[in-house]
């Protein structure tokens, strides 16, 4: 959440799982110099199938560690955010995302019967990478005395 720009990760970091989704090619490039806070600016490309898509967001909510909203300032109406929130000894990580598609009925019907199932797996495969990295982080973030008991 804090590393914009790193996410999606390298394609030699992704796991197996990722030759099975249909959103390839993804990339952020920077817009603003600044990398954390409101107003961070991004422009981000992939491809779905044969369609290319470019769409530049801003970071529009920002809670070190706890939140992060962003939403389109180009191309079609989207708001999405990660929030984390501490529940009993666990965490939940909760992913909101408010998106209508362009070209009015048209775009709506190409939205459910192509890219809806798609777009499903592919956040389904983004938040499986977060809890790993996150898992990771709990796991050898630890000071090293800890780890070795």
């Amino acid at each position: 959440m804090v590393q914009h720009l790193k996410f999606p990760e390298r394609e030699v970091e992704r796991g197996p799982e990722w030759s099975e989704l249909a959103v390839k090619d993804i990339k952020g490039e920077a817009l603003t110099s600044k990398r954390s806070g409101i107003g961070v600016r991004t422009r981000w490309y992939y491809k779905f199938h044969l369609f290319n898509f470019k769409w530049d967001d801003e970071v529009t909510e920002w809670k070190e560690f706890r939140k992060i909203a962003w939403k389109s300032i180009s191309t079609w109406d989207m708001v999405d955010s990660f929030t984390i929130k501490p529940e009993n000894r666990e965490t939940r990580l909760i992913y909101e995302m408010n998106y209508t598609p362009p070209y009015s009925i048209l775009g709506k019907t190409w939205y459910r019967l192509f890219v809806h199932k798609h777009l499903e797996k592919h956040l389904e495969y983004t938040l499986f990478q977060m809890k790993r990295s996150a898992e990771a982080v709990a796991k050898f973030g630890r000071p090293r005395k800890s780890r070795d008991n």
